[in-house]
């Protein structure tokens, strides 16, 4: 075998073996648009970080649809302070791994008060125990 064969298939077999690499997890946003930010890009090439994004948005959403309207517009001014304490974290993975648990944490306790035994007043009570842990 000539050397320029032997590089041949050494070159075919590294391109094979790289396509057959499972693909990075992508995050419940798209990793391709201009705007993003240092922390999005981090979590963008993180497959940990993407998966704890998609875990927090699949919660987010189904916690949001059980929602009055009210308490759905008083979610999402949370869910905008949580993102702009995210996005302080910049490049550093364990400061926005830690908000990631943290936020799935809170909006664990949001979906635990549609449990039959909850009190009508919990969402306002973990919408207030939210906020003063954020400040």
């Amino acid at each position: 075998m000539t050397f320029h064969r032997f590089a041949a298939s050494i070159i075919a077999a590294t391109a094979f073996a790289l396509t057959a690499l499972p693909a990075a997890a992508a995050p419940s946003f798209d990793c391709g648009a201009t705007n993003r930010n240092t922390a999005e890009h981090t979590i963008c090439r993180s497959r940990y970080l993407s998966a704890l994004d998609r875990r927090m948005s699949r919660k987010y959403f189904n916690v949001r649809a059980m929602l009055s309207p009210w308490a759905r517009r008083r979610l999402r001014r949370t869910q905008r302070q949580w993102l702009a304490q995210r996005n302080d974290c910049g490049i550093w993975r364990r400061c926005i791994a830690s908000h990631y648990g943290r936020r799935i944490r809170q909006l664990n306790q949001f979906a635990n008060c549609f449990d039959d035994s909850a009190s009508p007043r919990c969402i306002g009570r973990a919408l207030r125990r939210h906020a003063r842990s954020t400040h």
